[in-house]
């Protein structure tokens, strides 16, 4: 009987999640690699480690953002509007103030700025894509969360060239913003 459930589920959904999370993967190993292609391994080793920082702000400006919108979407007590702005930009955007004057004070050398501004739009792209695993795209919200900042970060890249790494992540940053609105009018 086991046997037979986990048949089914596998036969369902598993091979297209499965097939998707491994073109996300190939797809984000490419876009790396092309970057570091194209601006060297000096510049991509300074663009790096920002999008590294950015990627991690992105979780401490979320404060749970994300899995929260998820758990009230999807526990049928709804969310206001005020609530989803608030999880999805405000707080984030909140926090990023807060810390950036102690950061720059502590770390001078480091692009903080582009930093938060990464954090907070990679939030911004995770909890549109809780909000669209909530209302029932599962395999959409999957590659926006996992693919979209990559990409943003690979176009911007492209786009702005040589110009320096904060730039670039400052680019991203506006691409995912963009992102974040086109998603929210679909």
């Amino acid at each position: 009987m086991i046997s037979v459930s986990l048949k089914r589920i596998f036969e369902q959904s598993a091979p297209k999640a499965l097939f998707l999370r491994a073109g996300i993967v190939g797809l984000n190993f490419v876009v790396m690699v092309c970057i570091a292609a194209y601006l060297g391994f000096s510049e991509f080793g300074r663009l790096a480690f920002l999008w590294g920082g950015a990627l991690m702000a992105s979780t401490v400006l979320s404060l749970g953002g994300p899995l929260i919108l998820l758990k009230r979407l999807t526990d049928g007590g709804g969310l206001r509007t005020w609530d989803l702005f608030g999880y999805c930009v405000l707080y984030p955007l909140l926090v990023a103030v807060s810390v950036l004057g102690p950061l720059t004070w502590a770390f001078p050398s480091v692009a903080w700025e582009a930093v938060l501004f990464g954090g907070v739009a990679i939030n911004l792209v995770f909890c549109l894509a809780s909000v669209m695993r909530a209302l029932g795209s599962v395999q959409m919200s999957m590659a926006l969360r996992d693919a979209g900042p990559q990409i943003a970060l690979g176009s911007a890249v492209f786009v702005v060239g040589h110009q320096g790494a904060a730039l670039t992540l400052f680019a991203s940053a506006c691409l995912m913003c963009g992102l974040g609105v086109i998603g929210v009018i679909w």
